[in-house]
């Protein structure tokens, strides 16, 4: 029983550890009211910030990572529209979000925080442009994106990999032009043109724009 006891104190320790740690003063570590502050300072020439959450995800499930982004995307969401309303230049940024099924997945989502993070995103791609902050969604998928956010969305780059399934059903719908499919259709898999010898091969990718016609452009080597 005592050891028992002893395993479970351990165990109920290391959790506690990983939340107190996140409050140990460090030389490196920010407030987030700091960092909202630098991201949001418009100064030239404007720094880039990136927020690596891999060493949180280690420790914390994904119910901790929403909360924390759904914090940064509302205080940002609330900045830019205060200097809107303000008369105050706009903040002129651009949120680029990784992985964005894993944060906007298409369908419902039971948890809340999950929930509400997925709501905050929808509701900022609908109104924050005006505020001058836009939003810059990268994932491998596009049947599995909320397609409310995608409406929303007005520059498309589509690369290799969506020509089956879901995947090509959804990219139909939004390019909805059959012979930009057919043309999207004739691009060929990176990986295999390199396995073939052609290392100086650069891919291709499909640009949709309401600003401008659709093409199949070859990406630069340098990207």
């Amino acid at each position: 029983m005592s050891d028992n006891i002893q395993k479970r104190k351990f165990k109920l320790f290391d959790i506690w550890k990983r939340v107190a740690d996140l409050f140990v003063p460090a030389p490196n570590k920010k407030r987030l009211r700091d960092l909202m502050a630098e991201i949001c300072l418009v100064t030239e020439p404007r720094k880039i910030v990136s927020i690596d959450l891999s060493e949180i995800s280690r420790f914390f499930d994904p119910k901790g990572v929403a909360v924390l982004l759904g914090e940064i995307f509302r205080r940002l969401e609330a900045e830019a529209s205060e200097r809107y309303y303000r008369g105050e230049p706009l903040i002129n940024l651009l949120v680029v979000v990784d992985e964005a099924h894993r944060f906007i997945p298409s369908g419902k989502i039971e948890d809340e925080d999950a929930a509400n993070l997925k709501a905050t995103l929808v509701r900022a791609s609908r109104e924050t442009k005006k505020f001058g902050l836009g939003w810059l969604f990268v994932s491998t998928s596009t049947a599995g994106l909320e397609p409310e956010v995608l409406k929303q969305m007005r520059i498309y780059f589509f690369g290799y990999g969506l020509c089956w399934g879901a995947e090509l059903r959804a990219l139909r719908d939004l390019i909805g032009e059959e012979r930009s499919i057919d043309l999207y259709r004739t691009f060929r898999d990176p990986a295999t043109l390199i396995a073939m010898g052609g290392r100086n091969t650069r891919p291709w990718c499909m640009v949709r724009s309401h600003l401008f016609q659709q093409q199949g452009h070859r990406c630069s080597s340098r990207h």
